[in-house]
């Protein structure tokens, strides 16, 4: 039975709306400031809308770097290697580069400074066929948790480390999609590990938004290009924008780790979101 003109009507309307909703915009200006590539993936929750940039881009996968801190503190809190945001990880005495890093830390305090001997030791305890199914149930990145080690960066400590040298890739779509069940707790995990990696993650608070976001930073070693995450939500008010930032560089400034967040914000005051 053929449909009647009326019924036929409103479904254009309707694929055209949802097909207008999505928006591409140059925000080239931002990343050329601190000389880097990049591409940047907003999207507007209460409009179900999204905003890119370099959309081709934004849709590539990098591996995710410290940004995996996020699903991996899910992880451990759900397979209670952890037991919540207070749990101490206890330092090995090795000193290292980054002083916030030699002295025992919450896992709170594991996330917020990006500590990779504290998720490295995490890792060892949860093991890689755990991460393996992880990942699919969270429908995370390619799933892979395969390490290269042939990698230059490659050591012991790294033996498991399949987010900073291995095979796991997300794109920034799959980080927004992966956010935003985080955000609604819809991940399929306790909502209790939803809930306290979302408090624990909290970038920025001021009088007009709650900031949640993570950096990441993969080291050029294969593939001789460095590659720059700042990924996240901001909460208006009861309106939520969701966002990923990436960048790379094959010959990275001394600006390049202030610039992955830099570079966000100035979009956010150019898009007049805050």
């Amino acid at each position: 039975m053929n449909k009647s003109p009326f019924i036929l009507s409103i479904s254009i309307v309707i694929v055209s709306f949802s097909w207008k909703k999505d928006r591409e915009v140059d925000l080239q200006k931002y990343f050329d400031e601190f000389g880097v590539k990049g591409s940047f993936v907003l999207y507007d929750l209460q409009e179900e809308q999204y905003t890119r940039y370099n959309p081709e881009r934004c849709r590539k996968k990098f591996s995710p770097s410290s940004t995996f801190i996020i699903p991996n503190t899910l992880i451990v809190l759900e397979e209670g290697v952890m037991k919540d945001e207070t749990s101490i990880i206890k330092w090995d005495g090795i000193k290292r580069p980054i002083k916030p890093w030699n002295q025992d830390l919450t896992l709170a305090d594991a996330l917020r400074t990006s500590c990779e001997p504290c998720n490295t030791k995490l890792a060892d305890k949860v093991g890689l066929e755990t991460y393996r199914e992880y990942l699919k149930k969270l429908d995370y990145g390619n799933h892979k948790v395969s390490i290269h080690t042939d990698d230059p960066f490659y050591n012991e400590e790294r033996k498991n480390a399949f987010w900073l040298i291995g095979d796991l890739k997300i794109s920034q779509e799959g980080q927004i999609d992966f956010l935003k069940k985080l955000y609604q707790l819809k991940l399929p995990v306790s909502k209790k590990a939803m809930k306290i990696t979302k408090n624990i993650f909290i970038d920025e608070k001021t009088d007009t938004y709650v900031l949640n976001g993570k950096t990441g930073w993969t080291n050029a070693a294969l593939d001789g290009i460095d590659v720059g995450w700042y990924v996240g939500y901001i909460e208006i008010g009861t309106h939520v924008y969701f966002f990923a930032t990436n960048i790379g560089s094959k010959d990275p400034k001394d600006s390049f780790a202030r610039a992955r967040k830099e570079i966000t914000m100035n979009i956010l005051k150019g898009l007049e979101i805050i």
